[in-house]
């Protein structure tokens, strides 16, 4: 035998082996009862889910609104400006109405993270958003947030 003859066999066995291999990966030709089931697909609706699943949008509250509305669950965001090198630091009559999640911040990669928090139980609360940091001292913003049921 030549040994390009030699190589050649050589090659037709990997290949060969290579095959077999992946057949036997793929289950192909197998009759074996304890292959993996296929899970069957469905499709219940032709609307993208929700970013998030079903996670509501965040209302957003600024300086210009008083009373505010929310749907039970929700978060608000106090978009109040740029802290610039102070917080907004926000605190609840009621938390057990509205919990106040976070103070805003400009946090170490410029970003400005407004103040916010989240809606725990039907019924109405105040809050109020204090700016505290260098520069002329600001008057509190106050929120009267009323928490509705939920609208979904």
């Amino acid at each position: 035998m030549s040994s390009r003859t030699a190589r050649r066999s050589a090659v037709v066995i990997v290949i060969g082996l290579v095959v077999g291999i992946g057949f036997a990966i793929a289950g192909i030709g197998s009759s074996d009862s304890r292959a993996l089931p296929v899970p069957p697909t469905t499709t219940t609706s032709t609307e993208p889910a929700p970013i998030g699943g079903d996670v509501g949008e965040p209302v957003i509250a600024t300086a210009a609104q008083s009373k505010i509305e929310v749907p039970l669950g929700r978060v608000v965001v106090f978009s109040l400006g740029d802290p610039g090198a102070g917080r907004y630091l926000a605190a609840s009559d009621d938390p057990a109405v509205f919990r106040v999640d976070n103070g805003g911040i400009r946090n170490g990669a410029g970003a400005v993270v407004n103040a916010g928090g989240r809606a725990l139980a039907v019924g109405k609360t105040k809050v109020a958003v204090q700016y505290a940091g260098p520069g002329a001292p600001r008057p509190p913003v106050r929120f009267e947030i009323t928490v509705t049921e939920s609208a979904d």
